[in-house]
């Protein structure tokens, strides 16, 4: 009935509120109950972004099992759903995990796959962060030549999104 829908929309909208408060306050306990309270309650196509935030939640509370988790369920879904976008998201965000625990191989691989779905659907901000990640497990694994060529890449990704405007998209022309 519309009393119960307009009651599920409010409690949504209160829940993302509340999610992202606690993200912000560091409230890592709260914000990671919150999300995934959330991505029990939104529609499907938003489920992904709601175990998204919740994965970075359990990564900056020093639990990447879980974050990794919580990614690995968000790639899933998005899959899914077909939405291709917040496979890369997904994808970047295990590629950290790996990162941080020292799983380079996987990181790199992880790295990579984010990067091609970024490249695909133009997500040009993620592919700097996919290209700085690379460059980090390059340099990590004595891959300097490489590290140096992605730094490079990511670096001009920075610049294009520093000085974009709709209006004026000189950077873009001349990269």
């Amino acid at each position: 009935d519309a009393t119960g829908k307009t009651f599920q929309a409010r409690e949504i909208v209160f829940a993302r509120r509340a999610a992202e408060f606690s993200q912000r306050q560091h409230q890592h306990a709260q914000a990671l109950e919150r999300w995934l309270r959330l991505a029990e309650i939104v529609e499907t196509a938003e489920q992904p972004r709601c175990l998204v935030r919740a994965g970075e939640v359990a990564q900056f509370a020093g639990k990447p099992a879980l974050a990794l988790e919580l990614h690995q369920r968000a790639l899933i879904a998005s899959q899914q759903l077909g939405n291709r976008v917040l496979q890369g998201i997904a994808q970047g965000f295990i590629a950290a995990v790996h990162l941080e625990t020292g799983d380079l191989p996987e990181a790199e691989r992880h790295s990579n796959e984010a990067l091609a779905i970024h490249r695909e659907t133009g997500n040009r901000e993620k592919e700097g962060v996919a290209l700085e990640n690379l460059a980090v497990i390059f340099g990590n694994v004595g891959r300097g030549i490489e590290s140096e060529a992605h730094h490079h890449a990511a670096v001009s990704y920075t610049h294009l999104r520093a000085h974009e405007t709709v209006l004026d998209l000189v950077c873009r022309l001349l990269l």
